[in-house]
């Protein structure tokens, strides 16, 4: 009984992210996250070069950039107000006559920055009264409008720069940062695989052991348990918080409010047997060495991960693109002090112990009772990326991730290092995205 309810629960969870992520967004909802992100590398790079003096590179890769995303958001451009600002800036770097449909939408609009940002771009209007209108402004795609305005005015002053040199010196550092992470996970994968081979390292086991039947059966009745609550809890406490309290505020004490039911319901029997946060949690012993396992798990999964995403990427290139709702935020200016302590808190403290506490501490023993622990690693790490709101494309990287969590817990016999993997992770792409899309 405990196994049809988990079925039924993770069935309906993993039908609703698929339909989320199918359904049409909402007008002036759609997310145009991906190309904002590649002119703001495009235009950071091109800022590094320039800094390097004349001569410091061709800007054909550029071409190929704005010519993807004019061409992506086509459709859209006299529809979407963020689909015509995108539209515009491309086609300035391209030279085009610039699209009337985007225009058009702009000029209507009841927002200043919008019709003077339609105005950058029209031929009749005073393109130096333009860019003066959006001269103030720090959003990238103004910035860049404002330059077209007033390269289009043959202003004869400093050419303004979309990104500011700090800015793309931390795009680039971070970018450089990514790039030599990825390189030792090669190494450490490769180290990791020689040890593996040779037999350096035995598997100490499930934290909790091996079980019989009613021990996995039981697991499963708390993993559900799980479920319900992160279906219900979270939104419950905000909706009932929001009108008394600050909604960063409101979405922190839901989730805090979630963690801790999870951890107490540990202690509730059942099956008269209590399964303790200590117990579910495994060995903590050694908490250095612990971490250095995550650290090196995170490594190692690195060329994993950004193998199977690229591979799937273009195998589902025609499905929507994945996204996800924090990503989604930021690129709509959620960047305050306040917003992103949250973010952090939420990705890189708060699912990282809860979602390891369950899936590979309840889920994947559980499944081990009655198949390998390589498949039972694989089930539980599908199930944990099929779950998620990126949608198909995703689902085969973040299956990598609990892969590798999975096999953590298992040579160690604790969810540490696994919990300190997938906290880095998040980490290192929550920072990236808020590089990225400044």
């Amino acid at each position: 009984m405990a196994w049809v309810l988990l079925s039924v629960v993770l069935a309906f969870m993993i039908f609703g992210s698929l339909t989320s992520y199918f359904a049409e967004p909402k007008s002036g909802k759609e997310d145009f996250s991906n190309q904002r992100s590649q002119l703001r590398l495009t235009f950071a790079t091109r800022q590094i070069r320039s800094m390097a003096g004349p001569g410091g590179g061709s800007d054909e890769s550029e071409q190929t950039v704005f010519k993807t995303v004019y061409n992506s958001v086509e459709k859209k451009a006299g529809l979407d107000p963020e689909a015509a600002r995108l539209r515009l800036v491309a086609g300035g770097e391209l030279n085009r006559a610039p699209d009337e449909a985007a225009m058009a939408l702009l000029s209507k609009s009841d927002q200043p920055k919008d019709q003077a940002f339609a105005q950058a771009y029209d031929p009749k209007s005073d393109a130096a009264l333009a860019g003066r209108s959006l001269a103030s402004s720090h959003d990238l795609l103004e910035r860049a409008a404002m330059a077209h305005a007033m390269k289009r005015a043959d202003d004869k002053g400093p050419s303004p720069k979309i990104i500011e040199e700090p800015d793309a010196l931390r795009i680039t550092g971070v970018l450089g940062l990514a790039g030599l992470a990825f390189m030792a996970g090669f190494v450490t994968l490769t180290f990791g695989a020689v040890l593996l081979m040779t037999k350096k390292f035995k598997p100490v086991g499930y934290p909790m052991g091996s079980m019989a039947k009613a021990d996995a059966d039981r697991l499963a009745l708390r993993m559900t348990v799980y479920l319900f609550l992160h279906l219900t809890v979270p939104m419950v406490a905000y909706l009932a918080l929001k009108p008394f309290v600050d909604e960063n505020a409101a979405r922190a004490i839901g989730t805090l409010a979630f963690v801790t039911l999870v951890v107490v319901s540990l202690n509730v029997p059942v099956f008269g047997v209590k399964d303790t946060l200590r117990k579910v949690v495994g060995k903590v012993q050694n908490p250095f060495v612990l971490g250095l396992w995550g650290i090196g798990g995170f490594l190692a999964n690195l060329p994993i991960l950004l193998a199977l995403t690229l591979f799937f990427q273009f195998l589902l290139r025609d499905l929507p693109p994945p996204s996800h709702p924090l990503t989604n935020e930021l690129a709509g200016g959620a960047n305050g002090v306040a917003t992103l302590v949250l973010f952090y808190f939420l990705a890189a403290i708060a699912a990282p112990f809860i979602e390891e506490l369950t899936f590979r501490g309840l889920l994947f023993p559980a499944l081990g009772r009655f198949m390998g622990v390589a498949s039972a690693a694989v089930l539980s790490g599908f199930l944990f990326a099929a779950i998620h709101p990126q949608g198909p494309v995703l689902w085969a990287g973040l299956a990598a991730i609990g892969v590798m969590a999975s096999f953590l817990t298992y040579m160690t016999g604790s969810l540490v290092p696994a919990m300190v993997m997938h906290s880095v992770h998040n980490a290192s792409v929550l920072t990236l995205a808020i590089v990225v899309l400044g």
